[in-house]
């Protein structure tokens, strides 16, 4: 799993959860392993952020700060930064976006379906839980 798709997963879960508490979902290996994977997830995506060039943020920030008065788009934006700023904007996205496609060593907590049988779940709601069984 990259780190882009760690941080996409972390998402889902947080959606799944949601979903599982609005609709009074109460099956316990459902609910265990999300709960698992949340935590696992969590601390995965603290490793990455640790490891974000926090000059990136505050160039994105700066832009916004630029921009926002004029209700302008974040690429915009961007183009109000000094030619100095936007080359470093570019050289820090460029390793961002780099980052985000390396490996992961996150291993999930894989759900058996057979103990989620009966369970309803919205098909688009079982798509996001779909990495979540084991591979045939």
């Amino acid at each position: 799993m990259k780190h882009h798709q760690v941080l996409k997963m972390q998402g889902n879960l947080i959606t799944l959860i949601a979903y599982c508490i609005e609709q009074k979902i109460d099956n316990f290996n459902l609910l265990y392993a999300l709960r698992r994977n949340l935590n696992k997830v969590n601390s995965a995506v603290k490793d990455i952020q640790s490891g974000f060039n926090t000059d990136l943020l505050a160039l994105e920030q700066k832009a916004y700060d630029l921009g926002v008065a004029e209700k302008l788009s974040f690429e915009e934006s961007i183009g109000l930064l000094s030619t100095e700023d936007q080359e470093h904007h570019t050289k820090l996205l460029t390793e961002y976006n780099e980052a985000m496609n390396e490996e992961n060593d996150l291993v999930l907590y894989l759900i058996n379906p057979d103990k989620i049988e009966g369970v309803n779940i919205e098909y688009d709601k079982l798509i996001l839980l779909e990495p979540l069984f084991p591979i045939d």
